[in-house]
């Protein structure tokens, strides 16, 4: 994105692809050239020639300004916007290149990393970048998008959609075997990369929600009818196979398996987390 007055541009790749105006609430316009050439849409923001502020431009394009004081600080020392996502954390994007220098990005320039300070303001929220960077390790070695419309645009738009499904249902038992509640459909992401066509993004925005008393303690998703870790079941898990039948073939019910690997993982990181907490680390 650049920024022109009131308005920023929206580009993919070279081409101009509209304006999101800084109205209340934020709006959005197509320019007529994306119209004619390619006519993709962005999102749920409906393909048309006037100006909407339909709920969905802000549900789209207002979490991508970093947030809070970091967007205060960031805004202050220079002119520059950059992409970032959800509310709850003050977060910006940095690129991260041989030379191990951080830089911000100019104009459209990419990113390459996502830097997430501690959540602050939020009670009985703490050590959050650490619980994160934890998770983030062990899985290396909101209202929305259902689970159901995330597996059928990988089905419709991914390369090799076999591959990619299975790994978005692996994300799915991640985060309920470790507690990830937050596991919203903001936190996937489509890419292209250099070969390959179409992907599923890596993960991120990997951590343990239900530690903390002051975040939501039912899961992002419904799986089969509820929300309630505790209380999903096989028959939710068969429920949610046959409401989509995009997934049934990459569905692979009770992944006994990796629960029984996560539980040693989590169990070895809350030994390590409790031991640095109490040396002040």
């Amino acid at each position: 994105m650049t920024k022109t007055g009131k308005s920023l541009d929206v580009f993919f790749e070279d081409d101009l692809v509209g304006h999101v105006y800084d109205t209340s609430p934020l709006s959005f316009e197509y320019t007529s050239q994306w119209i004619q050439r390619r006519a993709i849409q962005i999102a749920n923001i409906k393909l048309a020639a006037d100006k909407s502020d339909d709920a969905s431009v802000s549900a789209y394009f207002e979490n991508l300004l970093p947030e809070g004081q970091l967007r205060t600080l960031l805004l202050s020392a220079r002119n520059q916007h950059q992409r970032s996502t959800s509310k709850a954390q003050d977060k910006a994007t940095i690129a991260l290149f041989g030379d191990g220098v951080q830089r911000l990005g100019v104009g459209t320039s990419p990113s390459t990393h996502i830097l997430k300070p501690d959540i602050r303001n939020i009670d009985r929220v703490w050590a959050s970048a650490v619980n994160e960077t934890r998770m983030m390790k062990k899985y290396e070695a909101e209202g929305g998008p259902s689970l159901k419309d995330c597996a059928d645009l990988i089905r419709r738009y991914c390369s090799v959609p076999a591959i990619d499904l299975k790994r978005l249902i692996a994300w799915v038992f991640f985060n309920i075997f470790t507690g990830n509640n937050d596991s919203h459909a903001k936190n996937l992401s489509l890419f292209r990369p250099a070969v390959g066509g179409v992907r599923l993004t890596p993960f991120y925005d990997l951590m343990c929600t239900r530690i903390y008393p002051g975040l939501s303690q039912n899961f992002a998703f419904d799986i089969g009818g509820t929300t309630i870790p505790g209380e999903m079941e096989q028959r939710h898990i068969s429920a949610l196979a046959s409401a989509a039948a995009s997934m049934q073939d990459a569905l692979q019910p009770g992944d006994v398996t990796m629960a029984k690997r996560l539980n040693f993982y989590v169990v070895k990181t809350a030994k390590q987390a409790s031991k640095r907490m109490q040396l002040g680390v």
